[in-house]
């Protein structure tokens, strides 16, 4: 893990911009499904070196980091991360995060980390 001593805001929330090197770190995830499509057009922008917005993260320990679901204040999208982080992940690429306050962890409680995330056909993901 890289970190960057950047203080960043995302949906109105600050954090500290930091990369994180899935191999390295777990990373916590509530969301059990992704769509192939989705992470199929994010692998190809990770190919390219397209910059990615950050995801939300909370740190659980010196080795684990938990997603957030951030919502945008003007339209109400709720944003975990969980294509981004799993794109990443599969690419070998480190994923640019924003470290939040664990007031913003997830309702959801994590039950997965981001290698145990499954691939889906169609956009109908489940929690």
């Amino acid at each position: 893990m890289s970190i960057e001593k950047k203080t960043k805001c995302l949906f109105g929330v600050e954090g500290e911009e930091i990369f994180l090197d899935l191999s390295r770190v777990e990373l916590l995830c509530f969301q059990k499904c992704v769509d192939r499509s989705i992470v199929s057009n994010m692998l190809e922008g990770i190919m390219f070196k397209k910059e990615f917005s950050p995801v939300g993260v909370t740190k659980i320990d010196n080795n684990t980091y938990s997603l957030t679901i951030l919502a945008d204040p003007d339209s109400g999208f709720m944003d975990g991360g969980h294509h981004r982080a799993y794109a990443h992940y599969f690419a070998g690429e480190e994923l640019r995060c924003l470290l939040v306050p664990s007031k913003y962890r997830a309702l959801h409680k994590p039950q997965i980390t981001v290698r145990d995330i499954k691939i889906q056909n169609n956009s109908k993901l489940s929690l």
